[in-house]
């Protein structure tokens, strides 16, 4: 009876190939899901806690508005309501706070700010897709996230939550290292990356007890979808199910393990073979 001839390389192949088809394959979780933010809010990574690197930011297709009739400005929850930029449909978009009542002051029509009753500080937030929709909105994602923290005091920090689920629907969740606040506005934005698409994103203030949130405003999304049914879209032109290049670059490899060894398993049954022929 043949023997495989097993190589290391051979074995790790198959097993790459076997974790991918069990969708247990994704890239590093800090290629997924990116936080960029001004010059002076920068801080790096450490370890598993994502940093805040500067980059553009404002890129979010779609307004969030308090000014539609279906809009709710005030309480724990508050309710805005997106633009259908790009033909998306018009959705709702929750933020809530643990602590604090918030109230929308939306004098300045489209530019609304968010504030908190309970002395002018909101400590923290909750940003996602509302899971009630008065226009019908499918949308329960987004890949794009902007906000902008507007900060009294310039001692402070603030950290991220962010849960997000992966293009092949598989659940996520990433915290990031606490980033510094400085006195007035502080523009971050939260970018899914490789297919992947975000679920929802808190932040807590914290470092000093004086430290104010102030106001929350600016802020935009893109919409996006939790990877479903075929054809469905995670943003807009943006297909879900795409495998990330991390996973197909291991699903060549693995391809190319297992013709290795049928090669390789191929040419022991040769070999053998030829030493068993009669002479």
């Amino acid at each position: 009876m043949a023997s495989l001839n097993w190589k290391p390389g051979v074995v790790a192949a198959i097993v790459a190939l076997l974790a991918y088809g069990a969708g247990g394959v994704t890239s590093s979780a800090h290629a997924d899901v990116a936080i960029f933010c001004q010059t002076s809010n920068v801080t790096a990574a450490s370890g598993t806690l994502l940093g805040c690197a500067q980059g553009q930011v404002n890129t979010g297709v779609n307004n969030i508005l308090f000014s539609d009739p279906a809009a709710v400005t005030t309480g724990t929850t508050i309710t805005g309501i997106t633009n259908n930029a790009q033909q998306t449909q018009k959705t709702a978009f929750n933020f809530t706070s643990n602590t604090d009542t918030l109230l929308v002051n939306n004098a300045n029509g489209g530019n609304a700010t968010i504030a908190s009753t309970n002395g002018g500080v909101i400590d923290n937030l909750q940003y996602y897709i509302s899971p009630t929709q008065p226009y019908g909105s499918t949308f329960n994602a987004f890949t794009v996230l902007d906000t902008n923290l507007d900060v009294t005091h310039p001692s402070g920090s603030v950290q991220f939550f962010i849960t997000a689920t992966t293009n092949q629907g598989g659940p996520e969740s990433f915290t990031s290292v606490l980033i510094p606040l400085t006195s007035g506005g502080n523009k971050f934005e939260f970018r899914a990356l490789n297919g992947e698409v975000i679920t929802k994103v808190a932040y807590q203030a914290t470092g000093v007890s004086d430290v104010t949130v102030e106001t929350v405003k600016q802020d935009q999304i893109t919409l996006g979808n939790v990877p479903g049914g075929p054809g469905q879209q995670c943003a807009p032109g943006v297909p879900c199910n795409v495998p990330e290049p991390g996973s197909l670059a291991l699903l060549g490899g693995a391809l190319l393990g297992t013709g290795l060894l049928g090669f390789v398993f191929t040419a022991r049954n040769r070999k053998v073979g030829r030493t068993n022929q009669p002479v």
